[in-house]
């Protein structure tokens, strides 16, 4: 934690020396570090402030690297906030973009994320087809993460596949979406 708040400060810090040079991609960036340490720090509604400012302004910039992770950083604010359909757009936003500018990285990272919105919303089936591609590209790459893709792989078998507890959020239409996100 206290690593986070020490990131959240030299963001804080970077923000204020790229506002006095009028160093707009910076700025950008900056604010989205700022949010994605606040979401860190379990501070949601301020992370999806400074995100949001941050995609406004990488947008405004062209930056569509830069756009893929605000919205991967709102994906995961409103994933903390219980904001389910919130998070899961942004997850299929950012995982696009990011496969327009080949992160392969990064369009894992936010599948596995999207795997657990997807859960968190009553659908493992759909959670463990995003995970099954994101483990896919984090092997290719040779990345420690999928280890911990295949953990969730084999809770998830352990899960039982009948229907979604009651008060979890039916994604609509989203089994689609999904497929055509994968495919």
């Amino acid at each position: 934690m206290e690593r986070h708040t020490d990131a959240l400060e030299c963001a804080k810090r970077a923000l204020h020396l790229y506002s006095a040079v009028d160093h707009h991609r910076g700025r950008a960036t900056a604010l989205n570090a700022i949010g994605w340490f606040n979401a860190q720090l379990g501070t949601y509604p301020v992370a999806l402030e400074a995100c949001g400012q941050a995609l406004d302004m990488h947008r405004d910039n062209g930056d569509r690297d830069g756009e893929a992770e605000a919205l991967d950083c709102l994906g995961y604010a409103h994933h903390h906030l219980g904001q389910l359909t919130q998070a899961l757009d942004c997850y299929q936003q950012a995982i696009e973009l990011f496969r327009e500018v080949v992160s392969r990285y990064d369009h894992a990272s936010t599948l596995a994320s999207m795997g657990d919105t997807l859960l968190a919303m009553g659908d493992p089936r759909a959670a463990r087809t995003a995970w099954q591609h994101a483990l896919a590209d984090l092997i290719e790459l040779g990345h420690a993460e999928a280890d911990e893709i295949r953990q969730k792989m084999i809770k998830y078998d352990e899960i039982p596949r009948s229907a979604p507890s009651a008060g979890s959020q039916q994604p609509a239409d989203d089994a689609v979406a999904t497929a055509d996100l994968l495919g």
